[in-house]
């Protein structure tokens, strides 16, 4: 891609019903010692992770954080070993 050219940005929406999935995330990823905490201040970021920390941005909708979790988890598999 060369300077001139823009990255093209995703408007596609996330959506979709979770059902149970939602809190058994959330208990797989307090099981793995992973801090989960949800903070305005990542704004505009939908989550972030850090530190066997995940922060989420509230406000999404179920879908979108179910998404977001994923996301941010799978940032933490990749540069430490927080999943058993």
């Amino acid at each position: 891609m060369s300077a001139k050219q823009k990255v093209p940005s995703s408007s596609a929406a996330v959506t979709g019903t979770v059902g149970e999935s939602r809190e058994r995330l959330v208990d797989f990823i307090l099981a793995q010692g992973i801090e989960l905490e949800f903070k305005e201040s990542i704004a505009p970021a939908m989550g972030i992770s850090y530190g066997g920390r995940i922060a989420i941005l509230p406000g999404q909708s179920e879908a979108e954080e179910f998404s977001t979790l994923i996301h941010e988890l799978a940032h933490l598999c990749c540069v430490r070993s927080h999943v058993a």
